[in-house]
């Protein structure tokens, strides 16, 4: 039986040259029998606006080998290739352009060839006439880049100039990429190869369509498309900088321990910038590393229909496979949660104490019995602080050791978190969006805090996705699947879920704005999905939160009796618009308002600009995860106005830090809208596909496509880059207390008084006291002044009830006789107790950060 060969010539407003192609192919037709195959036509013509179309029409009527494919509009010629392979009929398929730069009479010669065996014949020019030098150039520089980047060897100087084995053409059809190489994944099926030299010749008429770029998009798209070398860039570049963090970190110690240290801090704050930026770069990089694989050659893409007289090809697209157990990715979020707990560890490493996590230290070193009393005394449930006792069991007392439970609960919001996108969206979404969640500012400034707060994140993420997959089993039942494992598996996730809203409310009370807009969200989702059904099994909810009321009753007592007695501390702080901007500038940054320069605000500016300008959307399964934050922020402006109206001027209710009962669903809104820009499917026109694009923008050059790529990929870039400035900026100036607008130095101020039998140190007010109590944990000689309207029993002070028979005095001629000095410490805003002394002259003053630090003889 006589072998077919079909020859594909994609074509693109070449009016002017098919006349003459058509006459060289009607000539190569006739010579089929002595080649001893069949030689069939098939033009595929990529939306052409000239007389091509009717030309090829007209020539096909008078010729039985001739078909034609139309496209229905100009997709490019690796997608028209694509179009050709999927149509051909061959035994083999030879792909030639139009204008005649490949001789078609070196197709006889790539016969012989296939018939000796071989699978691809290809033709490797060995001189380019026509072209200038400069494109010659450029063309052997990206032959070159694109072999050292790519997995295989690409054959260089070769074009699409070639003859293909049906193995090789039923192999190109199975990869349905949206960006295709072809050049690059004719190498990438493998077979049988065998090269042909030739001499290009010029064009038979006519100007390339090629304008420079296109070839520079072309080059970029072949590149990125098939090779994960670029990614791997910042894992090279955070390596090198990691080591050589390192080495450096070794060279100052040795310089340390010989010369001694020039300035205090500088060394190791410098050393600790250098490490955790090349921490972030080597995140990126195992990033891109499963962004790449997630987006590898062998994804699949957008399939074509045919017609006889036109194809309509529908837009590109890329499907990643998102079901199979084991696959890798299903690592990453867990990676991204290892970085995101090691950056909040390294953030928090030596940083200084402050009043709440001095609070934190004083309550853990009481007797278990005398924790609980104070604690149900004073605002703070126990949870938190019963979880770090039994961490600090294990793991010693040590300071960096209570961060690393934080910075433990940080990591694992941020599993939870990624988790929750994947749920609401796709694979795809929460690999784009994973960066923002490991680099959000705020998480990280209180994922190292010796508070509740990081673990007050991971709850509030981790109830919302057993919400997610608890009413997700609930529709499963709803449509039919009611057999005794579906029903138990519903129980399960609401018990869970309940038992998660009682540890909310066991770790902070503001979680119950949260828990209380997920249950409205519950019942107007029950009344919208099951408006008929008389039966309580749509109703299972309720019996989550009764057994969460049930589970919580315990400790219901202790915080009806807090609140009676309005143990919250008056902030002082108006929720004002102003403090709105604190807020989100914090959210994107981590910094407060003393921090934040113009080089900052110009980032902000340009964050809204983009996202401004990219129009973002909310698809309607991410809209549960907006309302998770937005509905929780309006109730708590609305407590504040009402607690500052009924209290005022000291009823102020604003402070950073309560945003954390939302902030993973501020997190996860951000990476989805910059994910779902990313991903978006925008023409050359710069619209996304729905209408009001220019049909002929593409052909418009590179520049649309510039606009379309930043559209795209604009706001990603940018809120990224904010993201980790701002934690560079966390870095260097430490960890920033928002209601007080200064970074603590409790501990510089500890070692600049030190304490001992001989020299007593006076904290001046009970907040002094607790800020610094952590340094002097192990001084019997750490007094307090006594305030003339006595020690706070509650908002915070409870504790100091412990000590107000034993470390309080009324004024320095109170201390123990023998103290060859004394140093007061006195904080920014505090008022201080009487100083004067009789025994005690003053010696000096000393300014350290917040402290005044003075001595006395």
């Amino acid at each position: 039986m006589t072998p077919t060969v079909t020859i594909i010539m994609p074509t693109y407003n070449e009016a002017a040259a098919v006349p003459a192609a058509f006459s060289r192919l009607d000539a190569l037709a006739a010579h089929g029998p002595v080649d001893g195959c069949r030689y069939e036509f098939l033009v595929v013509d990529d939306g052409s606006t000239d007389a091509t179309r009717s030309l090829v029409r007209d020539y096909a009527a008078t010729r039985g080998n001739v078909g034609y494919v139309f496209l229905s509009r100009n997709f490019g010629k690796e997608r028209a290739m694509l179009a050709g392979l999927d149509r051909a009929n061959g035994d083999a398929a030879v792909i030639i352009d139009a204008d005649m730069q490949d001789p078609p009479e070196l197709i006889p010669g790539m016969v012989a060839l296939w018939r000796e065996g071989y699978d691809d014949v290809y033709a490797r020019r060995r001189s380019r006439a026509g072209e200038s030098w400069f494109k010659r150039a450029t063309s052997r520089w990206y032959y070159r880049v694109l072999a050292a980047m790519s997995p295989v060897t690409i054959q260089p100087d070769t074009g699409d100039f070639r003859l293909l084995d049906r193995r090789c053409v039923l192999a190109l059809r199975r990869l349905r990429e949206a960006n295709r190489n072809t050049k690059a994944l004719f190498s990438w099926i493998g077979f049988r190869k065998k090269e042909i030299l030739y001499d290009r010749d010029a064009r038979l008429a006519g100007r390339s369509k090629w304008s420079y770029p296109k070839l520079v998009r072309l080059a970029i798209d072949g590149i990125t498309s098939f090779s994960t070398a670029p990614l791997r860039v910042a894992s090279y570049m955070g390596g090198i900088v990691s080591v050589l963090a390192l080495v450096y970190a070794a060279y100052i110690v040795a310089r340390t321990v010989v010369s001694g240290i020039d300035v205090p801090g500088y060394a190791s704050l410098l050393v600790a910038v250098l490490f955790l930026g090349g921490l972030q770069l080597l995140a990126l990089g195992v990033i891109g590393e499963y962004l790449g694989r997630a987006c590898s050659p062998r994804s699949n893409g957008g399939r074509i229909t045919w017609s006889r007289r036109s194809v309509a090809m529908p837009r590109d697209g890329m499907t990643v496979t998102d079901n199979a157990r084991g696959d890798v990715t299903r690592l990453l979020p867990w990676a991204g949660g290892v970085v995101s707990g090691l950056f909040a560890f390294l953030l928090g490493w030596d940083r200084s104490l402050w009043f709440d996590e001095g609070y934190t230290v004083m309550v853990e070193r009481l007797p278990f019995a005398d924790m609980m009393h104070w604690l149900a005394v004073d605002a703070h449930p126990p949870l938190y602080y019963l979880l770090l006792r039994v961490w600090m069991a294990v793991f010693g007392d040590s300071f960096a050791a209570m961060r690393a439970l934080s910075a433990v609960c940080c990591g694992l919001t941020v599993v939870a978190t990624a988790a929750l996108v994947r749920v609401v969206a796709d694979l795809r979404h929460m690999i784009l969006a994973l960066p923002v969640l490991v680099l959000g500012p705020l998480a990280l400034r209180y994922g190292y805090e010796i508070r509740m707060y990081a673990l007050l994140m991971l709850l509030a993420a981790l109830g919302m996705l057993l919400l997610f997959h608890a009413t997700r089993a609930e529709d499963a039942l709803a449509r039919g699947r009611s057999d005794a494992t579906a029903r138990r598996r519903v129980w399960v996730w609401w018990v869970l879920y309940a038992v998660v809203v009682c540890l909310g409310m066991l770790t902070q009370y503001l979680i119950a704005f949260l828990w209380a807009v997920q249950a409205v969200w519950l019942l107007a989702r029950t009344l919208h999905t099951h408006p008929a059904r008389g039966d309580a099994s749509s109703w299972r909810w309720l019996a989550a939160y009764a057994l969460a009321v049930i589970l919580y009753l315990p400790w219901l007592p202790h915080a009806i009796d807090q609140f009676r007695h309005n143990v919250l501390p008056s902030l002082k702080g108006m929720f004002g618009p102003g403090r709105l901007a604190e807020l989100v500038t914090a959210w994107l940054t981590g910094l407060d308002a003393s921090h934040l320069t113009g080089f900052v605000t110009l980032g902000l500016l340009a964050v809204a600009g983009v996202l401004l300008w990219s129009r973002p959307r909310v698809a309607a399964a991410w809209r549960p995860l907006v309302l998770m934050w937005v509905a929780p922020a309006i109730v708590l402006i609305v407590v504040a106005a009402i607690r500052e109206l009924l209290y005022a001027p000291y009823g102020g209710f604003f402070t950073v830090r309560y945003s954390c009962a939302f902030l993973p669903f501020v997190y996860a809104t951000m990476g989805l809208v910059v994910a779902g820009l990313a991903l978006r499917r925008w023409n050359d026109g710069g619209d996304d596909g729905n209408g009001g694009g220019d049909g002929n923008a593409n052909r418009r050059g590179g520049s649309r496509t510039v606009h379309t790529w930043f559209r795209r990929w604009g706001a990603w870039i940018v809120v990224v880059a904010m993201m980790a400035l701002g934690d560079m900026g966390l870095a260097v100036h430490g960890n920033v207390i928002y209601e007080k607008g200064y970074v603590p130095h409790a501990r510089q101020a500890a070692t600049a008084a030190p304490c001992s039998p001989d020299v007593a140190v006076v904290a001046a007010d009970p907040y002094t006291y607790i800020d610094a109590v952590a340094y002097y944990r192990d001084c019997a000689n750490y007094w307090l002044i006594e305030p003339e309207d006595g020690i706070p029993t509650r908002g915070g002070y409870a504790p100091l009830a412990e000590v107000a028979d034993s470390r309080t005095i009324r004024s320095l001629d109170d201390l123990p006789d023998g103290m060859d000095s004394v140093t007061v410490l006195v904080s920014d805003g505090q008022h201080p107790g009487s100083f004067a002394s009789t025994h005690h002259p003053v010696e000096g003053t000393e300014r350290i950060g917040e402290y005044t630090v003075l001595r006395f003889r």
